[in-house]
């Protein structure tokens, strides 16, 4: 299909690039190694099969570009090499209706006797080089430069946050219309002195109940004193927040922090960006 596309495009099979702004969506399976370890090789390769074959129809359907595999993630962009009305809006539905999808998929792995597959997606819009990459002998049509990179670290930010979906600032601008989601912090990742805003995706517009809704307000509430170094006042919201929810990952991250600066206050500079110091 994407071919396809260039050649209605007058694109050459050369290797070329020009800079668009784009949504960068980036997924991975956890504990994947821990998954191959236990599974019989063939039945893994079927089983990722299928879980790709379902994924890459859910990007296609949703007007998205399908860059690569990359083992058992996948890399996949929206707005080229054809403009994409909505496209931060299209990334968010393709992960939230993914999310949908695995688990009637994980059901039926489990019937078979296999282990299921968590997906974990960061999403990230702006501008970036996309084209014909690569040698004179082999090319690969996909999209390069610090956004690109910036949604990769967002889906490998799951893993510290326990969450399915974060996205920037910039697709939750171009998103928050048509989702559900919450800033959960501000967030310079390895090699960056820049703070990112980081949101994550709960559900599509008007799909939460009333509690979920008071949930995420109460730890709105609680991240807004943490910036406020109110750390006692934070510390109790987060406790109550955790004995609704003992499981929510960004609470129990936010919890640690201020109990930490409760006893260390940082100094007045303090910028309110947490660093990360891994990729």
């Amino acid at each position: 299909e994407v071919v396809s596309q260039l050649i209605r495009l007058g694109k050459e099979a050369k290797t070329s690039g020009e800079k668009s702004v784009i949504t960068i969506f980036f997924s991975d399976i956890k504990n994947f190694t821990e998954i191959t370890e236990k599974t019989d090789s063939e039945k893994l390769v079927l089983q990722l099969r299928h879980y790709l074959s379902v994924f890459s129809k859910v990007i296609a359907d949703k007007e998205g570009t399908l860059d690569k595999y990359i083992g058992d993630s996948i890399m996949a962009f929206w707005g080229a090499p054809l403009p994409v009305e909505n496209h931060e809006m299209k990334a968010c539905a393709t992960a939230l209706y993914f999310q949908e999808q695995l688990l009637e998929m994980n059901k039926n792995f489990i019937r078979k006797g296999l282990f299921p597959m968590e997906t974990r997606i960061g999403i990230n819009t702006g501008d970036a080089i996309v084209g014909n990459i690569g040698s004179d002998a082999r090319l690969n049509y996909t999209a390069i430069g610090d956004n690109v990179n910036v949604a990769s670290r967002l889906e490998a930010m799951n893993k510290i946050y326990e969450t399915n979906i974060l996205i920037s600032e910039k697709t939750y601008f171009g998103a928050k219309d048509g989702i559900e989601a919450r800033f959960i912090d501000s967030v310079a990742v390895k090699g960056k002195v820049k703070g990112l805003k980081v949101y994550e995706v709960l559900g599509r517009k008007d799909s939460l109940s009333h509690d979920a809704l008071a949930f995420y307000q109460d730890y709105s509430e609680a991240l807004a004193l943490y910036f406020d170094m109110k750390w006692s006042k934070a510390i109790k919201t987060l406790k109550m927040i955790l004995l609704k929810n003992r499981n929510d990952g960004p609470a129990k991250l936010l919890l640690n922090r201020c109990q930490y600066y409760y006893q260390n206050p940082p100094k007045e500079e303090w910028d309110r960006i947490f660093r990360l110091t891994t990729k």
